[in-house]
């Protein structure tokens, strides 16, 4: 059976794009950009190789040895987390494992949610040892990256990730197992071809110990989002099938997509159960059985469905980066901010863009369940010297997988037109903006009121006006003879979610009243506040625009 939908709140979508490449049973393979490590750089050459073997099987299998499992790890006299990380059944010395303390029904961000680190013993063993107790609302779990995000250098052996089993109680000073777990990794098997035309069967080997359980996921690697995957079963394979690739995956042909395996410590996804994935992942693109057959490049080499690849992928490093423009040019030497999000935002980096606008931040951590990050730009506020032809601000949209390029944006700004600076006027109050000339481009009115934005439009418009009446601002809780600010918000497409900006400045305009109101009269501004409910998500928004009257 394959689903659609999430697996659970803690279950992580694929969040990191590993490189990789393809050999032949014979001939030449050019690899691009390996990355060798932070020291070290990245190389670009040619390999040339000759694989042979023996006999053939349409899907290759490993047969286990048995292994002995090792106990449960048993707590020492200290109090604390603890348990066993092994590789092939045996305890594996020196990962750096970390305790996360996540609320239960809200976004986990790694980086915020570390409580502490342990290195595991020469037996493997881990404990987690002055813990505190755990508030309502939040469990504890053991994590491990396998990379340098994770401190831990990145070793193609073992898993890319392993969660662990949800602690959901835990008071200090109290020993509480905090999981096992077999990090041995996952090597995928097939299909080999670039290209495969499904009905297509999806193999990998079976890691050394007997019985466990395994799942398949198919993704896109341009967004990192999850289409299906599989429950857990301790077959080796999945088939795609065209109906499920159409159906269930909602999947379209002649494109790439990625897929990998999970190992789960269970028979279900379930909060008892870790898992864990595959270092590598695999892409193909997708033919229909009955579509149009492409016209190669070059004549491919028959492989054997035994062969085994004698080079192996090497893993890229994540990255987020695009280009930032003012009028369609680049802008060079702005400090943007890097921020990483879950149930709130913090500055985690910054950078200044290149002289023709390309950014790059290089080396993040992939976001785990719930976790995001988003570029931001500001004019001014200590970050950049305000300029009076860009946007107040810029904010890119949510980026929950890496790598992520092309995440470009134009910074300049949306002129006010009417009405003027200081305006008193009677209602209805009809404001207007000059388009910036971008076809994505959609606009939304906004007013503050003492540097509080309570009041906007809720969905972006094509129009570069707005009309308030008496109508709207009596539902937006509005005064007469009260100064207000107005503002614009632009986004990139029909909503807020594609990345948004704010205008670089802002007018101020108070209501005399309303043209023709008898018994509907704005009331005075008395005691009263205005409504602090608008449409706006509040979490990223910076300071309304400093700059007044232009």
């Amino acid at each position: 059976m394959i689903r659609v939908r999430l697996r659970r709140a803690r279950r992580p979508r694929r969040t990191r794009e590993r490189g990789q490449t393809r050999t032949q049973a014979q001939g030449t393979a050019r690899f691009q950009n390996m990355y060798f490590g932070q020291s070290c750089g990245t190389w670009s050459g040619d390999v040339a190789w000759t694989a042979t073997w023996q006999g053939s099987a349409s899907d290759p299998t490993v047969t286990p040895t048995p292994t002995r499992r090792p106990p449960t790890a048993t707590p020492s006299s200290r109090a604390g987390i603890y348990g066993q990380f092994r590789y092939r059944g045996v305890g594996v010395a020196g990962l750096k494992l970390w305790l996360r303390k996540c609320p239960a029904n809200a976004a986990c961000n790694f980086q915020t949610s570390k409580v502490a680190s342990a290195l595991t013993d020469a037996n493997g063993y881990y404990q987690f040892t002055g813990v505190p107790a755990l508030p309502a609302g939040h469990f504890y779990t053991v994590y491990f990256l396998n990379s340098p995000d994770g401190e831990n250098p990145g070793d193609d052996r073992y898993l890319w990730r392993w969660f662990g089993r949800v602690i959901n109680t835990y008071s200090a000073g109290a020993n509480v197992h905090g999981g096992d777990a077999d990090v041995e990794d996952i090597h995928l098997t097939g299909p080999s071809a670039e290209e495969i035309t499904l009905p297509a069967t999806f193999t990998w080997a079976a890691r050394s110990q007997p019985g466990e359980r395994y799942a398949w996921e198919l993704f896109d690697p341009e967004t990192g989002a999850t289409l299906c995957y599989s429950d857990p079963a301790t077959s080796t394979s999945f088939q795609l099938t065209a109906s499920t690739f159409t159906n269930n995956c909602g999947g379209a042909y002649d494109r790439s997509y990625g897929w990998f395996a999970w190992v789960v410590d269970g028979a279900t996804w379930d909060n008892n159960n870790g898992y864990g994935d595959s270092y590598y992942y695999t892409s193909h693109i997708i033919r229909s059985g009955g579509g149009p057959t492409p016209t190669p490049t070059r004549t491919p080499t028959s492989v054997s469905a035994t062969a085994t690849p004698t080079r192996t992928p090497t893993p890229v490093s994540a990255s987020i980066s695009g280009r930032v423009t003012a009028a369609g040019s680049g802008a060079g030497g702005l400090t943007l901010q890097l921020l990483g999000c879950s149930s709130g935002c913090a500055v985690v980096g910054s950078g200044v863009t290149a002289g023709n606008g390309n950014y790059s931040f290089t080396g993040l951590a992939a976001p785990g369940p719930g976790e995001y990050y988003v570029v931001r730009y500001i004019n001014g506020g200590g970050v950049n010297t305000f300029n009076a032809n860009y946007l107040g601000y810029w904010l890119t949209k949510a980026i929950s997988t890496l790598p992520a390029a092309n995440l470009n944006f134009d910074i300049r700004d949306v002129a006010l037109q009417a009405p003027a600076h200081n305006t008193n006027a009677y209602l209805p109050i009809t404001f207007s903006w000059a388009s910036r000339s971008i076809g994505t481009d959609r606009f939304a009115w906004a007013t503050s009121y003492s540097g509080t934005q309570f009041c906007t439009q809720s969905s972006p418009q094509n129009a570069t006006s707005f009309t308030l009446d008496l109508t709207a601002a009596t539902s937006c809780g509005m005064y007469t003879l009260t100064p207000y600010d107005w503002y614009v918000y632009v986004t990139n497409g029909a909503n807020f979610n594609n990345g948004y900006g704010i205008s670089g400045f802002a007018r101020t305009y108070t209501i005399l009243g309303a043209v023709g109101a008898v018994e509907r009269r704005l009331p005075g501004r008395g005691e009263q506040e205005p409504s602090s409910s608008f449409a706006l998500p509040a979490e990223l928004i910076p300071a309304i625009p400093e700059a007044f009257g232009q």
